[in-house]
């Protein structure tokens, strides 16, 4: 598996007569179908010839004077995607797929078939990514033509968003995929099996709890549970007498999402297990009932300081003022896992222990997701001294962002007050890696208040990333003021910037254990970079004419590795 990202970087080229002569050309219709104006159409006749001869800058020109047709504005967009692919070069070819993802145009849909032929993993991956934003038959397609790739992640992948989608033979692909692998990935299936939730899929789903690999029929449990149908009502009580206790584990939270009498007695009686976890799903299930004394089994495993019960207290109503108790204890384990379930409860005593969560410290922690063996019951571990110990591995650091960004949403359901509070900590912090999802919190609320403060931070000094993201904040909320300009003379000031900084992309089997808040940006990771994406993002779904000649700017005159993304919002803001 170590291997798959250390091959070579092969050559990825589409030629533009490929693509022309899959399209009737704009110039073509511009002939059939006079303008009504006579000199925009000159116009928009000489920017299409430019295009399509590649003088890209001579084209910007010659439309800047003239607000331009939309068709223009689109065939340049798709010229400059175009033209990315066609490029020998990993970061333009990872550009041009996210110009794809952001124009949500099929018109360049196609492109991508290059990227998913390829034979390059990491461009794969991202070209599936990106066709999971479109549901059209031609990115189905695409994505069943990545089964075709020489690496098994990449079909994984695939077969995920494929079954995602409950595209018609999503399981005849993962039926074959499931016979051709080796015997170790075979766990993976029973969770696919069970996303494609079609009649022949849960039938084979109903075999694999009778597989002799114990990992396949703990899947198999953990599959079901999403289903919560009585469908595997028999399999999943024949599980309880299992020997491993990990599927013993998973019976219990199974059962749970059934819902019948017979199950929560088989729960009464798992209570008694000799092991822990075992005794403690039964518990959260049968709380979930309303059973006291399962409540109480719980409390009695938190006060041992189990981390599994102290995270499992976020459902137990009456668990409050043990979890307030153990933010107190010398064990940070303890207290990072009592913060955050009491932050589930939406109880602001949370407070006093969220800046071990959301600000960096001399620590250096790095926050990770921990699973009981029967993946029932989880809590989460902080790793001091992480730049010592996940130096050359970047997965933990994205994991843990997104943990802590999980958190911060949390963060939001809480009274107004004291999320203003949580956000004033992090302003007069300087947390940048949390700026972008905070501003997007602040503006879903939409309060006074909240923007009172984000009228305050737009005049923030000395931080001038967090003063531009303000403005960038109320300009999308259209607050009256100067933030428009501000947001204009900002995507002018860093056009040279490099828009584009690689973010390790996580796997679905990681996004699975996950709650994602709703960012779409995961290919940028420097502050400046991501600011300017969304800032241009911004500037496009404004649609103006102010906003078309500023995108035409940044293309014409800014950093040229932009140019395919910009392409794609460009296209955006011309549908």
């Amino acid at each position: 598996m170590k291997s798959l990202y250390l091959l070579l970087i092969l050559a990825l080229s589409l030629s533009s007569c490929q693509q022309s002569t899959k399209h009737e050309t704009l110039i073509s219709k511009y002939k059939l179908e006079p303008l009504s104006s006579t000199s925009n159409a000159s116009q928009d006749m000489r920017a299409l010839y430019l295009i399509q001869k590649g003088k890209i800058e001579e084209a910007i020109v010659a439309i800047m004077n003239e607000p331009p047709s939309n068709d223009v504005l689109e065939e340049l967009g798709a010229k400059l995607i175009e033209r990315g692919f066609a490029q020998n070069d990993l970061q333009e070819m990872l550009l041009s797929l996210y110009g794809v993802g952001l124009a949500l145009n099929e018109r360049v849909l196609g492109f991508t078939q290059g990227a998913i032929l390829c034979n390059h993993p990491l461009i794969e991956l991202a070209a599936i990514k990106v066709l999971d934003f479109y549901n059209t038959d031609g990115a189905n397609a695409l994505l069943e033509k990545a089964l075709q790739s020489d690496y098994l992640p990449i079909r994984l992948e695939a077969v995920y968003a494929l079954a995602k989608k409950k595209h018609p033979r999503a399981y005849a692909h993962t039926e074959a995929l499931f016979a051709k692998v080796d015997y170790e990935f075979r766990p993976l299936f029973p969770e696919l099996f069970a996303e494609i939730d079609t009649p022949e899929a849960l039938m084979q789903l109903k075999k694999l709890f009778h597989d002799q690999d114990p990992n396949v029929r703990l899947h198999a449990l953990l599959g079901s549970i999403t289903l919560s149908s009585g469908y595997f009502l028999d399999e999943i009580t024949a599980s309880f007498h299992d020997a491993s206790p990990a599927i013993q584990e998973a019976a219990c939270m199974a059962m749970g999402s059934v819902h019948s009498q017979a199950g929560r007695c088989l729960l009464e009686e798992q209570l008694h297990s000799p092991y822990p976890e075992v005794a403690l799903t039964a518990a959260t299930q049968l709380a979930r009932y309303g059973s006291d004394s399962a409540c109480e089994i719980i409390k009695q495993y938190a006060e041992k300081d189990n981390l599994f019960a102290i995270a499992a207290l976020r459902d137990i109503a009456t668990g409050d003022e043990l979890l307030y108790q153990k933010m107190h204890s010398e064990s940070l384990q303890v207290r990072i896992n009592a913060t955050k379930a009491l932050l589930s409860r939406q109880d602001p005593r949370a407070l006093m222990g969220l800046p071990t969560w959301l600000l960096h410290t001399p620590q250096d922690l790095v926050f990770t997701q921990v699973l009981s063996p029967g993946q029932a019951l989880s809590y989460y571990k902080a790793t001091a001294s992480a730049l010592e110990h996940f130096k050359d591995n970047g997965y933990y650091f994205e994991a843990s962002l997104r943990l802590r960004e999980e958190c911060l949403a949390s963060c939001s359901e809480l009274p107004e007050e004291a999320f203003l509070e949580v956000a004033r900590l992090i302003f007069a912090s300087h947390q940048y890696d949390l700026i972008p999802t905070l501003m997007q919190l602040l503006e879903n609320i939409q309060t006074e208040e909240c923007i009172q403060l984000l009228r305050q931070e737009s005049q923030r000094l000395g931080s001038p990333f967090i003063r531009a993201y303000a403005q960038l904040a109320l300009f999308r909320l259209g607050t009256s003021g100067p933030y428009e300009d501000a947001v204009y003379d900002w995507i002018k000031a860093h056009a040279n910037c490099d828009m584009f900084e690689m973010r390790p992309l996580l796997p679905w089997q990681a996004l699975l254990g996950i709650s994602q808040t709703k960012n779409r940006y995961t290919l940028t990771l420097q502050e400046q970079s991501r600011l300017l994406v969304e800032s241009c993002q911004a500037v496009a779904q404004n649609q103006s004419q102010k906003s078309i000649q500023s995108l035409l700017l940044a293309i014409k005159d800014g950093n040229p590795k932009n140019r395919a993304l910009l392409a794609g919002l460009l296209m955006r803001a011309a549908q």
